[in-house]
């Protein structure tokens, strides 16, 4: 269990050189966007229901596999894999719905 822990942490931080950092226009604009992406996504999730909401937190959050999370919520991996199907599906067709100018970066 340790040994899961500890790559999961490595995981999440990837640590980069300043000197491999680019200063420029394209890549502030590309953190932007990403940052407006992981709103509006964040935003999105509020319209789910409150189970799908949750799985998708512990998939993608806490990065947990599927049977663990079935074993926290008990509940079947099936009905885990088919609330994190919908919800990922409905939060995809509402950002392609949303007008142009809640997705887009603002220059």
């Amino acid at each position: 269990d340790r040994i899961v822990d500890t790559l999961r942490r490595q995981k999440r931080y990837q640590f980069v050189p300043l000197d491999e950092v680019q200063d420029n226009d394209d890549s502030l604009e590309n953190v932007t966007e990403d940052r407006l992406t992981s709103e509006t996504i964040k935003d999105l999730m509020n319209d789910l229901t409150p189970e799908q909401r949750q799985v998708i937190h512990m998939r993608f959050h806490l990065e947990m596999p599927i049977e663990a999370v079935a074993r926290e919520l008990d509940r079947t991996p099936g009905s885990i894999k088919a609330l994190q199907y919908r919800g990922i599906r409905a939060i995809s067709e509402q950002m392609m719905q949303e007008p142009p100018a809640r997705r887009a970066v603002v220059a």
